[in-house]
């Protein structure tokens, strides 16, 4: 029900429950909500500007996506027209070369020890950091 029938103009598009409110095309990225491959995938999807539905999946969901990949896995991406794809580096590397949402914005990735030893020692703290 519109919110304009209540003295309140301008609301006719205002969000209606059970409607997607996005636009037509818009890609579906599932995943876990303490998964910190999710959160890199949302990353790539937001540094592009790229529209997209989170469907958050259940840990103890297997059927969503065994259906969609044939293997219980987070995150998984579907654009429309495509099959889906699993694997947050693929996702990215998908996301990143859509030139449809501008030229890429991550650099390639760099043989750095240093960072790498970073990386791992941080390893933990930012597991913990997706729930």
């Amino acid at each position: 029900r519109s919110l304009a029938g209540r003295g309140c103009p301008g609301f006719e598009l205002a969000f209606t429950p059970g409607l997607q409110n996005m636009p037509e095309g818009t890609p579906r990225l599932y995943g876990y909500d303490h998964s910190h491959y999710t959160v890199r995938c949302r990353m790539a999807l937001g540094l592009k500007n790229m529209p997209y539905r989170m469907i958050w999946v259940a840990e103890d969901d297997e059927e969503t996506p065994m259906k969609l990949v044939g293997r219980k896995i987070t995150p998984i991406i579907e654009f429309p027209g495509e099959g889906a794809m699993p694997e947050s580096s693929d996702i990215i590397a998908r996301v990143d070369g859509d030139e449809a949402y501008g030229p890429p914005v991550l650099g390639p990735k760099t043989d750095r020890p240093e960072i790498d030893a970073w990386v791992k020692k941080l390893s933990v703290p930012m597991r913990n950091l997706g729930r």
